[in-house]
């Protein structure tokens, strides 16, 4: 998956791919030029999920968030949007899609 995030959005921002939650973590402390975060949830989905919490309700951080996901049960996905993220892509997705809602959350206040 990370190869395929890579490509498409190689032009438009930089890409740190991950491999888990501690890295991403990791990540967030190192490195402050990071402007969004994209969580695939399939994979220690109460760790994705409790990753998620701590971006949003942490006062550490002011990142968009967007999920990755597979078609789950009605109350995870209640439960992915209680935590305000900015989208989430069921898979299949389309990553022109996904690069296009990017975008519009990042460069929507562009002038």
């Amino acid at each position: 998956m990370n190869c395929m995030l890579q490509k498409v959005f190689e032009s438009k921002v930089k890409f740190i791919g991950v491999a888990d939650v501690y890295s991403g973590i990791q990540q967030l402390k190192i490195n402050e030029t990071i402007d969004l975060v994209l969580v695939d949830v399939d994979y220690a989905e109460e760790e994705c999920l409790s990753f998620i919490a701590h971006i949003k309700t942490s006062g550490f951080y002011n990142l968009p968030v967007f999920v990755l996901a597979t078609e789950q049960t009605y109350e995870e996905k209640e439960i992915i949007k209680e935590m305000s993220v900015e989208g989430i892509f069921y898979k299949p997705f389309s990553p022109l899609e996904l690069v296009k809602r990017v975008e519009k959350v990042l460069f929507s206040d562009v002038v």
